[in-house]
């Protein structure tokens, strides 16, 4: 009996460890492969510079003249480097495309045939880099200001952001249409105080409201899809995809001949 009852709970062993070893050898070793197109990242983006000049500009949000240019800039001055695997034109097609198309990681890895970890590493130094350039690109050329409208120039509510080179230059032109935009969310910031309501996410909100006014009066929102309908990121990753936008769009009206976006 005792026999019989012993080799009954080896047997149930055997098949514990059997079907153990089944569910290991399914999940991965026989798995079938993902990443299998013959369209790699390096031949579609490939393809798409050496294509048309509008499928260049869907894609990346950019003429490939202006691609070219910015991964030379960022190459020779903010230390993008490509690897064995990746090259430097991929990291930036990768951040532009998930910009521009405003897509997820998923979309991105199957587009760019890359794993999810490579994607989302990528994607973060891009931006880090980016974030480097807009201290020099959101920033005005003219810190004189001699071609400034004359109707700034002799207010003071408006000439007041351009003393000491402030990154907000950029948008002071539009101040009279933003001015109630600015008044109405001063105002319930005001009130929430007032009440004992002013929480980091009541202030977020108001934040991303302005931004996404702000966007839509400067063009961001119809060239970056991603304002539209931004990831899960952290609060500081969405501050500086925000700050990269304001970067791209000074760089693209800077050196482009033509954009149809802010034409």
């Amino acid at each position: 009996m005792d026999n019989s009852g012993d080799e009954e709970e080896i047997d149930q062993l055997i098949c514990v460890c059997g079907r153990l070893i089944q569910v290991y050898l399914e999940k991965y070793v026989l798995k079938t492969p993902c990443m299998t197109s013959s369209q790699t990242s390096f031949i579609w983006l490939m393809e798409v510079l050496q294509g048309s000049e509008s499928r260049c500009y869907n894609m990346f949000r950019m003429d490939k003249r202006v691609f070219v240019m910015l991964m030379n800039d960022l190459e020779n001055n903010y230390k993008l480097k490509g690897s064995r695997n990746i090259s430097s034109a991929e990291i930036l097609g990768i951040f532009l495309y998930i910009l521009g198309q405003g897509i997820g990681n998923r979309n991105a890895q199957d587009r760019f045939q890359r794993s999810s970890e490579t994607v989302s590493r990528y994607f973060d130094v891009m931006l880090d880099i980016l974030y480097e350039m807009a201290k020099v690109m959101i920033k005005p050329l003219d810190p004189e200001f001699r071609s400034t409208l004359q109707e700034i120039l002799s207010d003071s509510r408006y000439m007041s952001h351009f003393k000491g080179g402030k990154a907000l230059f950029m948008i002071v032109e539009y101040s009279y249409q933003l001015n109630a935009i600015l008044n109405q969310i001063f105002q319930n910031l005001q009130m929430g105080v007032k009440n004992q309501h002013v929480t980091k996410k009541y202030l977020i909100m108001h934040i991303l409201h302005l931004e996404a006014s702000l966007s839509a009066l400067l063009g961001y929102e119809k060239k970056w899809s991603i304002l539209r309908d931004m990831p899960s990121y952290s609060y500081e990753k969405q501050v500086k995809i925000v700050i990269t936008r304001m970067a791209l769009r000074n760089y693209i009206r800077r050196y482009a001949l033509r954009d149809r976006d802010f034409d």
